[in-house]
This record gives structure tokens, C-alpha cells and sequence, in this order.
């Protein structure tokens, strides 16, 4: 198996159902103050991207909530790895 590699789409999830899907261009760490405001977020990381349409077109309103545990706290999964 190779190395991983970072997703190239995300889903944006609300109460189990997918809302919207995007194509990452990129990934920026959290910036400073946000980190000073609250250290928690220090070594977290944010993608920068684009509505994928046929990507929403083909998930929107679907259950994800099979994949994604119960009050799982962390905003990023990784299912289908």
C-alpha cells in the first residue's frame, strides 16, 4: 500500500445528511490569533476550496450518518480509507 495521500473533496454534513460537496484546492494551518484565542486549534488545519456541483448534485441529502460515530468531536473522517 503507498503512502496517503490528502483528500481531494470534502463533504459539508449537517445532522447526518450531506449538504454540500467541495474540491480542495489547498490546506492552510489555522491562523495565529484564532490559535492565541483558543490553543486548542494550534496544529489544526483548514482546506481552501470550491463547491463541486456534480459532486452535490450526486450526495446531496444523502445519510452519512452510518459512517460518521455519535458525537465523534473531530470534523474530519476519513471512511473510505
Amino acid at each position: 500500500m503507498g503512502a496517503p495521500t490528502a483528500p481531494s473533496h470534502a463533504l459539508a454534513v449537517h445532522k447526518g445528511l450531506v449538504r454540500a460537496a467541495y474540491r480542495i484546492d489547498g490546506w492552510e494551518p489555522v491562523p495565529e490569533h484564532v490559535v492565541k484565542e483558543d490553543p486548542k486549534n494550534a496544529n489544526r488545519w483548514g482546506f481552501t476550496g470550491t463547491i463541486d456541483e456534480d459532486a452535490t448534485a450526486r450526495y446531496l441529502y444523502s445519510d452519512v450518518s452510518s459512517l460518521l460515530p455519535q458525537g465523534a468531536q473531530n470534523p474530519l473522517s476519513y471512511p473510505f480509507g
